[in-house]
């Protein structure tokens, strides 16, 4: 894709923004991240140090495989969300067909960091929030939270599982 260099440059300079003992800020300020969320980014650089994956051709090629690992964890929760629906393994394996059938976002899930990330950890967030509602207890609230947070950074429009959150706490 034309931008998956530029948000892996954003993840590298954000990894050395944490990791550094003498960070620098330039990244955080720039306008890639004022717009896109550090963490996703910050993992798949992670991945890279902690392998030690430094040949271009593979830092983009786990890149794809772990991307498409976690789009595969969100069609997982994809399917658990539509058990939930439908109360239906065929409703929800149907469901999980169509969502990885779609050409734009089987496409992406292998290079668009970004908008994947959010869908997967959106995808993750409600089903926390289903699991919630069912019993409400401290344990599920901490789970719940954490997906909240992390989808929040992730896109700002993840905001509307907080407001659901709000909607089943009435």
């Amino acid at each position: 894709s034309w931008d998956e260099t530029h948000n892996r440059d954003f993840g590298q300079c954000t990894y050395d923004y944490v990791f550094s003992s003498s960070p620098s800020d330039e990244c955080i300020r720039s306008e890639h991240g004022t717009i896109h969320s550090p963490l996703y980014e910050l993992f798949l650089v992670s991945l890279e140090h902690v392998f030690k994956i430094e040949d271009t051709r593979r830092v983009f090629l786990v890149r794809h495989l772990v991307m498409f690992l976690v789009f595969f964890i969100g069609v997982i929760g994809f399917y658990h969300l539509g058990l939930r629906v439908f109360d239906n393994w065929m409703f929800a394996l149907l469901a999980c067909l169509l969502l990885v059938l779609t050409p734009r976002i089987f496409a992406d899930s292998f290079y668009n960091s970004v908008d994947i990330g959010a869908l997967v950890v959106f995808v993750l967030s409600i089903n926390t929030l289903l699991w919630f509602s069912e019993s409400p207890n401290i344990i599920r609230a901490f789970f719940h939270g954490l997906m909240c947070a992390i989808a929040v950074d992730i896109r700002m429009t993840s905001m509307l599982v907080v407001v659901m959150t709000g909607y089943f706490f009435l």
